[in-house]
């Protein structure tokens, strides 16, 4: 296919033509604290109950009262503050999960790590004050309670768990008696349509592309002067002088297709100008030969450019300038008039080209558009298997007997066979059977919803009151708001554009032939009507090329 389209030339600001490297993700720093050193089991004051001189220099208040079990034990940091020591690990409860204490929360819950049973940690002796017979108090060492005990109990007898039992075999569908099963293979038909001839030349060897710049060798002289020719011709509109600069510049690159010969034939190509600083790249000029536009040339020419820019540099998106004749072609191409890359980026870069359409293509870097179709083959292919798993569209039952019975003139739907497996109820039929809404519904409701959401659309948005304006529906004969023209379109009242515009006509008209000209009614009735005219346009473009 081929796009006989002028592009506009770029401007002279110069870009280096050395693609760059693209670039990689960002590699974040691990912030993952380190775990902190479990605290010891007794607290500063128990150690140092015995020894007077030692609690002096630990400069410690110690308390005769007991701490309780459940305050928490308090001991010293590095720096000398005092820390709150981690509570016990919660004991395992028939055989369930234990929760670790998270370091982002301080306590179990949100943040907390599952741990299995036969990897529960024993959980810490806890240090309490004894009195012996000369009235000394004296540390003891002695497990929390009993529900640690039975913890500690449990972690040490119990047996490494058993692997899960294998899932049961999964049974295949049996078809009950008299109905025939068609298989599967025969169901999935071939879910795109074959290989283009260009991509079955490529792979014969009778095709190659190839990149080209002007590096001053014979070679590349040869296979630009061969392009340049044929964007000549092509592009007839297009001054010839101006042609051969651009593709001779050193800062733009040609991706050429040839036919393997001695010398190679060029058939085609596409000149464009990257932008690696901005990640985009213009194409100036696309064209194949006259003689070859009807074997998938173009469109495989263009998989091979989007495929070696992502793979040569950080490029995201394509621009470029369409002529008339050459829209179709890039809109199948993936290309669309709704430019979502900031003006600031490529604004004064692209020269403007009177009488084209700007045009914007953004790649996906995950996908390889020369294997797009395959792949998009093979899932669909892999979904309807996944389908006709659990469906059962390939049954087919035997027909009715029951009409060759004398007398027997109608039945129940539901006792046919297949019927009611199919989900079918007669609820559905009586939702069929309703009027189907007019082609032109889509349409009308779109540009319904595009002028509600218009910010100068809040005046129309409703029917005017006449409590509140007295004389409004003296002065206007057939008023008209947004709300009326909802139900018209859903009561099927418009049977083409023509009287739908009419309606939408009367909203505006009637709110100049009622309001000021200075007031902010009439200036948004004229606000909204320019939208509504852009809007049309370009939805009727787009269904006019079958997007």
């Amino acid at each position: 296919m081929s796009s006989n389209s002028p592009l506009r030339p770029p401007t002279a600001l110069a870009t280096s033509s050395n693609p760059l490297k693209r670039k990689g993700s960002d590699d974040h720093p691990n912030l993952d604290p380190s775990a902190a050193t479990p605290a010891s089991a007794g607290t500063a004051r128990d150690r140092h109950a015995d020894n007077p001189s030692s609690a002096k220099r630990a400069k410690l208040a110690t308390s005769p009262q007991r701490p309780s079990a459940s305050s928490p034990r308090r001991t010293l940091t590095s720096a000398g503050s005092p820390r709150a020591d981690p509570p016990p690990p919660r004991p395992i409860l028939d055989g369930g999960l234990t929760t670790s204490p998270s370091r982002a929360d301080g306590a179990g819950g949100i943040g907390s790590t599952p741990t299995s049973p036969t990897t529960s940690v024993r959980p810490a002796l806890t240090s309490t004050m004894t009195t012996r017979s000369d009235g000394v108090s004296a540390p003891s060492t002695a497990p929390p309670d009993s529900s640690s005990n039975r913890t500690d109990a449990a972690s040490s007898s119990a047996a490494p768990a058993a692997p899960a039992p294998p899932a049961p075999a999964k049974v295949p569908f049996q078809p009950p008696p008299g109905v025939h099963a068609i298989p599967v293979e025969q169901l999935i038909k071939p879910c795109s349509k074959g290989m283009s001839p260009a991509v079955q030349e490529e792979r014969d060897g009778i095709i190659e592309f190839k990149v080209v710049v002007n590096d001053g060798t014979p070679e590349s002289t040869m296979l630009l002067t061969g392009l340049k020719n044929i964007f000549q011709r092509q592009l007839p509109k297009m001054p010839r002088e101006y042609i051969g600069k651009l593709v001779y510049d050193r800062s733009h690159v040609s991706l050429c297709l040839l036919r393997k010969a001695d010398p190679p034939a060029v058939l085609g190509g596409i000149c464009y100008k990257p932008f690696f600083n901005r990640k985009f790249a213009e194409i100036v000029f696309c064209a194949i030969t006259g003689t070859e536009q009807v074997k998938g040339y173009g469109s495989h020419l263009m998989n091979h450019l989007k495929d070696h820019v992502m793979a040569t540099g950080d490029l995201r998106f394509f621009l470029t300038y369409a002529d008339n004749y050459a829209i179709g072609y890039f809109r199948k191409q993936g290309f669309t008039t709704d430019i979502t890359l900031d003006k600031a980026i490529w604004m004064g870069y692209i020269k403007d080209y009177e009488g084209g359409t700007i045009m914007q293509c953004t790649m996906v870097p995950k996908v390889k558009y020369l294997s797009v179709y395959q792949t998009l083959k093979q899932q669909k292919e892999v979904l309807y298997r996944r389908i006709f798993e659990v469906s059962r569209s390939n049954l087919v039952y035997p027909g009715l007997k029951v009409f060759k019975e004398k007398g027997v003139k109608e039945i129940d739907p539901m006792t046919i066979p297949g019927v009611p497996e199919s989900g079918w109820t007669p609820e559905l039929s009586r939702e069929r059977s309703k009027k189907a809404k007019s082609p032109l519904y889509v349409l009308f409701m779109q540009l319904l919803d595009d002028m509600r959401s218009h910010p100068n659309a809040w005046p129309f948005l409703e029917p005017v009151d006449g409590n509140q304006v007295k004389d409004y529906y003296d002065v206007i004969k057939e008023p008209m708001d947004l709300r009326t023209l909802e139900t018209h379109i859903e009561s099927d009242h418009y049977k083409s554009i023509g009287e739908f515009t009419h309606d939408v006509k009367k909203i505006f008209n009637n709110c100049r032939q009622y309001n000021d000209p200075s007031t902010t009614y009439f200036k948004s009735a004229n606000r909204l009507e320019t939208f509504f005219h852009d809007r049309l346009k370009v939805l009727l473009e787009r269904d006019n090329t079958g997007l």
